[in-house]
């Protein structure tokens, strides 16, 4: 074993897995504004109908 309590495997894999993880929240992002936008239009034609309905 060297100085290391890790195996070598680990001190390449672990800061991998760290950026993909940080690089996948950072996509998601990317993509949330046109869904938002998507579920806002898709509500606004919708709503007069659930209105109406709840009197």
């Amino acid at each position: 074993m060297g100085p290391f309590p890790v195996q070598p495997s680990g001190l390449v894999s672990i800061p991998f897995r760290y950026l993909v993880g940080w690089l996948g929240s950072r996509w998601d992002r990317r993509l949330r504004p046109v869904a938002s936008r998507e579920n806002r239009r898709l509500y606004e034609e919708s709503e007069a109908r659930l209105l109406a309905a709840a009197e």
